[in-house]
């Protein structure tokens, strides 16, 4: 899937290509989208309408697409998928795009040695702050941001307060973070990012595919 979209080059992904720059537009635009959060979330399961609105899990519904989302604990988020095929298509392209741009993060906040470097642990200091409720530099925040995201100061500013004013969605700083952080743990410590389905969605899917194909279960 990542290499057909590299090749594709969707035009709502915008410089999905390019091995350094990290994608601002792209990212606001999937994020508006995915519930508040996932960025987090090292466990994503599709699930179908299984009852899960009758739970306590925080529930998220992203802006943009009219979706349950269920966050069932720190690392793993439900997202429900009523719109069958094109549904599912969908998200995971967006999870797709999601993962690339993570991987660029990782690369530009690792040394050629394959340590964390000081933009990295700068970003990862601040975003300990903001979750502490303690005051933040911003303006210094967007020079580690510059390093780790291969975009101008300018770029950034105005990527930030965009992230910002959208409803729902996490600062710049934390998303940039989270996404990096999920990437690390995968590439340095073998702690995979999972993508699953769930029996009841697999089992819908399987009958949509026999009835799309003339065959009888």
């Amino acid at each position: 899937m990542i290499e057909a979209m590299l090749s594709l080059k969707p035009e709502i992904y915008g410089s999905i290509a390019d091995e350094e720059k990290i994608e601002l537009e792209g990212l606001l635009y999937i994020f508006q989208r995915l519930p508040k959060g996932i960025e987090q979330c090292r466990y994503i399961k599709l699930i179908s309408r299984e009852g899960y609105e009758h739970s306590h899990f925080e529930t998220h519904v992203p802006p943009r697409r009219k979706r349950n989302c269920y966050r069932v604990d720190e690392e793993q988020m439900f997202i429900e998928m009523t719109r069958g095929g094109s549904d599912i298509y969908d998200i995971i392209t967006h999870l797709t795009f999601m993962y690339i741009e993570a991987e660029k993060i990782r690369r530009n906040s690792l040394d050629t040695r394959g340590r964390k470097n000081r933009s990295w642990l700068m970003l990862e200091s601040m975003v300990n702050n903001i979750k502490e409720g303690k005051e933040i530099n911003i303006d210094i925040g967007f020079t580690y941001l510059n390093a780790i995201s291969g975009r101008t100061f300018d770029e950034i500013n105005i990527a930030y307060k965009r992230f910002d004013s959208s409803a729902k969605v996490n600062n710049l700083f934390e998303i940039t973070y989270w996404l990096g952080k999920l990437s690390m743990d995968e590439f340095l410590l073998q702690i995979d990012r999972e993508i699953t389905f769930s029996p009841a969605l697999r089992e819908i899917l399987a009958t949509i595919f026999m009835e799309s194909s003339g065959q009888t279960i």
